[in-house]
């Protein structure tokens, strides 16, 4: 990731936690397996991604159903965020922790390698878009699809 996260895997566990028992829901190992795997993570991953660091980190399998749920917990929770790539056959998403500054991204429609970038003058621009028709941006995610400089050579 362009940003790295400011706050311990330990002290990032129990806000989670904290959340979820607010909510009435228990502490679950599975939860804190996929939250383990995608806070010690450098990229966006896959359901299967999350499964296979699991198992490599942990010797434990979690079905993909499984791992969907927890996924889709946390992601109304705001606790991460997804892509879904558009055209994507397998209708896929990838997920990252909501723990980072904010970032863009740029995917490859070929190997859906995906890149994130910050840039100052860009989100200048965007604010001064928004200012000048009067729009009050709340959040914004710019995806940007082309192909990586790999895929461009083959």
């Amino acid at each position: 990731m362009i940003n790295k996260i400011t706050i311990t895997f330990g002290s990032f566990s129990e806000k989670v936690d904290f959340t979820l028992k607010s909510l009435g829901l228990n502490h679950s190992q599975n939860r804190t397996f996929v939250l383990h795997v995608l806070y010690h993570c450098d990229k966006h991953l896959s359901i299967k991604d999350i499964a296979e660091k699991i198992y490599d980190v942990f010797s434990c399998k979690l079905s993909q159903t499984t791992i969907y749920n927890i996924v889709n917990l946390f992601e109304k929770l705001q606790i991460i965020n997804s892509l879904s790539l558009p055209n994507d056959i397998e209708k896929q998403k990838f997920y990252e922790l909501n723990a980072s500054y904010h970032h863009d991204h740029l995917i490859c429609k070929k190997c859906y390698k995906i890149v994130e970038f910050y840039d100052s003058k860009l989100e200048s621009l965007q604010d001064s878009f928004c200012a000048k028709k009067g729009f009050m941006p709340l959040s914004h995610s710019l995806l940007l699809f082309g192909f990586c400089e790999e895929c461009q050579k083959s």
